[in-house]
């Protein structure tokens, strides 16, 4: 997948990021993982959709965290979105430089992914 491909990036644990991807009906086709390993050559040069997976384990991470922190003001975006795998205290598992995204839940992201438009080349 070519990196203007990007219609939807999952951030967020390895873990984290494999469980949403299972739980998703919508197509998985542009719909691309960023994970705490991630380097700045990984990272797209743009997404519709940013999509950064909350859960109890993710606050504890300083690699997401460069990583989240560096999407969030590197990377071009029309929507982003908190998407909570779990119940979780959000003050204590989230990033604070993300504490004031919208949250969305799996259905919402599967809407949106199933209503995002067509990439235009």
């Amino acid at each position: 997948m070519s990196q203007q491909d990007t219609k939807v990036l999952l951030v967020g644990l390895e873990e984290d990021v494999v469980e949403i991807s299972r739980r998703l009906s919508a197509p998985l086709e542009g719909i691309r993982a960023i994970t705490e390993t991630a380097a700045d050559a990984d990272l797209p040069a743009k997404a519709d959709v940013i999509v950064y997976i909350v859960s109890r384990r993710s606050g504890y991470s300083s690699r997401l965290h460069l990583v989240s922190v560096s999407i969030h003001h590197k990377i071009p975006f029309q929507r982003e979105f908190l998407l909570p795998l779990e119940p979780v205290i959000m003050e204590k598992s989230c990033f604070h430089e993300l504490s004031r995204i919208p949250r969305t839940s799996i259905t919402d992201l599967d809407k949106e992914i199933q209503h995002s438009p067509p990439e235009q080349s």
